[in-house]
C-alpha cells in the first residue's frame, strides 16, 4: 500500500471503531474540560465533567513527523505515519490516544517499541497478523 491508501485505510478504521464504541455511549465519554472543546462532540453537555469526545482531522505537519522521528530514532512506516496524520482522538489502549492537544501521546506514553510490537502496527518480515499489511 501507498501512503495515500494507508491514510484512506486508517480514516475508515477510526471511523468505524468510533462508530462502535459510541453506541455505547459511556465509550466516548472521557472528563474534559474547556481547554479540550474542539475535541467535544456537537452534542456534549457543557456543565457535565464527563462530555462525548469526537475525531478531530488531524494537524500534524510533515515537519512535527521528521521531529518525532528524530526524537525517537526511528523512521515511522507509511502506516505509523496515516495512524499520526489522519485524525485527533482519546482511543484507550491498545490503541492508544493522539489528542489536539498533545500530539503522538500514544507513542510518548507507551513508547515505539511497544507499539510497533502491537498487532495495530505493521511489522514487516514478522510472523505476526498485522492488520494493515493483510490488505498490501
Amino acid at each position: 500500500m501507498n501512503y495515500t491508501e494507508y491514510q484512506q485505510y486508517m480514516k475508515i478504521f477510526f471511523e468505524q471503531y468510533y462508530f462502535k464504541l459510541s453506541q455505547d455511549e459511556h465509550g466516548i465519554m472521557l472528563p474534559l474540560d474547556e481547554t479540550e472543546k474542539e475535541m467535544w462532540s456537537d452534542d456534549a453537555d457543557q456543565k457535565k465533567e464527563w462530555k462525548k469526545w469526537k475525531l478531530v482531522s488531524a494537524a500534524i505537519n510533515e515537519k512535527e513527523i521528521e521531529d518525532l522521528e528524530k526524537e525517537i530514532a526511528v523512521k515511522l512506516p507509511f502506516s505509523l505515519r496515516a495512524f499520526l496524520t489522519v485524525y485527533h482522538h482519546y482511543f484507550e489502549s491498545p490503541i492508544g490516544r493522539n489528542s489536539l492537544f498533545e500530539h503522538f501521546e500514544a507513542i510518548k506514553m507507551r513508547g515505539i517499541r511497544y507499539l510497533l510490537n502491537t498487532d495495530i502496527y505493521p511489522l514487516h518480515g514478522t510472523k505476526r497478523a498485522i492488520i494493515f499489511d493483510a490488505f498490501g
